[in-house]
């Protein structure tokens, strides 16, 4: 277990430390799947934490018009509790905190559904588990009601850019390595980065140990993530630890406890040069999304890179 960091210099040497026929990837390869059982994960920036693209928004203030606050006939029980209990004020002011995400992303996801299903993309537009917490947020502090676990309908609207508590990787280090610099192509990324990164994390350690949760949705249900081989992560203590000790722990610094993690990095300057190596592998945005709009952008992209 622990991290494990190793600098590349070039793209060809980049790549070919992260063929799926090199050690330790092939150590670990299933015999029955085939699957890969180490994870990846691509990152425009190297320095970026492992943290959900929910909580990062939630601290930004961009993901605030999603979140509901506590209903006032429930909080009339919570000033009620504090008069009692004054000590508990840190507390509840984190619960709500966490109140806040969760209605984030159940309203986020929830939207995705509704407008998917009005333009013909059949998705489930229920999300039961939601009004178990919502009624009781007393109880969510207590951890008398349960933390409500990101589903496959979750992971369809992350995969397509609604921010949740979710982190998407992928069986694939090649996948991992093209997301590292698409993400630069299509975001002006302040302070530039330096270095970009492919994180790889060994999952058969992760399996019982009720931390970190490894969520696989159908890939029959979303080509998108069929073709890229997609896998989800979550942290199921997130919550409970954050109205603890008022710290969301990310990802970087939970996963080295639990498993083996890795972490390769490159220079900015090669993302050209391996954005053509990935291209002759296959790999590109119109082969991992596959449609008619990627594959124009990829025949620009190709062309951009060959200058």
């Amino acid at each position: 277990m622990g991290l494990h960091v190793e600098k590349c210099t070039t793209a060809d040497e980049f790549l070919d430390r992260l063929r799926p026929s090199k050690s330790p990837w092939l150590s670990t390869v299933d015999a029955v799947s085939e699957n890969l059982r180490w994870a990846f994960r691509g990152q425009s920036d190297a320095n970026w934490p492992l943290l959900p693209t929910l909580v990062r928004k939630m601290r930004e203030g961009a993901m605030l018009r999603f979140a509901e606050r506590v209903p006032d006939n429930l909080r009339d029980s919570i000033e009620s509790r504090l008069r009692e209990n004054p000590q508990e004020a840190t507390q509840l002011k984190r619960m709500e905190q966490v109140y806040g995400i969760l209605t984030a992303e159940a309203n986020g996801v929830d939207k995705f559904a509704q407008l998917a299903n009005e333009l013909g993309f059949p998705i489930q537009n229920v999300q039961a588990s939601i009004d178990a917490w919502r009624r009781k947020p007393i109880a969510l502090m207590k951890g008398t009601a349960p933390i409500p676990e990101p589903d496959s309908r979750t992971a369809l609207a992350q995969h397509h850019g609604i921010p949740t508590r979710l982190l998407d990787w992928t069986w694939n280090p090649l996948f991992a390595a093209f997301f590292a610099i698409d993400g630069m192509m299509w975001r002006d990324i302040q302070p530039s980065p330096q270095h970009f990164a492919v994180w790889a994390i060994e999952t058969r350690r992760l399996a019982g140990q009720g931390r970190v949760k490894l969520l696989e949705p159908l890939g029959s249900q979303n080509p998108y993530l069929r073709a890229q081989r997609g896998i989800l992560i979550w942290d199921a203590q997130a919550e409970r630890q954050y109205m603890e000790e008022g710290v969301w722990h990310t990802m970087d610094a939970i996963l080295p406890e639990l498993t083996e993690v890795r972490r390769l990095e490159l220079p900015v300057s090669e993302a050209r040069r391996l954005r053509r190596l990935l291209l002759a592998e296959s790999v590109s945005r119109a082969h991992l999304m596959p449609s008619l709009d990627n594959v124009a952008i990829a025949v620009l992209a190709s062309e951009h890179d060959a200058r």
